[in-house]
């Protein structure tokens, strides 16, 4: 391993394959535009606090997405970064509902930026706020 270069990112030793990175943490520059690891150890509050970029409005998750909406693991669960926030400075949701983002930013995790709904009304106010 003498002389063999590394991946960038702090703390990972897996051999470089592109742009300073390993395959996963190009891999996730190539997606995400940041190499954040998918498995980073510590407690799951702050981990989940080192994703969130606080602007004027909206709560930013620079985290990974799917379908446009922030994604977060705790164990072996994925959850949706916005219900993990919600719940986190909340309370727990109801199973029945769903969080509507009031700002239309599917990655804001912003809890005063959403609204307790159930799913037939979420899904109304997507297709009205489209139709504008």
């Amino acid at each position: 391993m003498i002389g063999m270069r590394v991946c960038d990112v702090i703390g990972c030793l897996s051999p470089h394959s592109a742009k300073g990175f390993c395959e996963r943490h190009y891999y996730l520059v190539r997606m995400n535009g940041v190499p954040i690891p998918r498995i980073i150890r510590g407690d799951d509050e702050a981990r989940f606090w080192s994703y969130v970029e606080i602007t004027n409005s909206c709560w930013l998750w620079s985290g990974s997405r799917n379908k446009g909406y922030g994604c977060f693991r705790v164990g072996s669960k994925v959850l949706r970064a916005h219900r993990y926030a919600y719940e986190l400075m909340v309370g727990k949701l109801s199973d029945k509902l769903v969080l509507d983002h009031l700002c239309k930013t599917k990655y804001c995790v912003n809890p005063e930026h959403m609204e307790e709904v159930t799913t037939q009304e979420n899904t109304k106010r997507y297709y009205l706020g489209r139709v504008r």
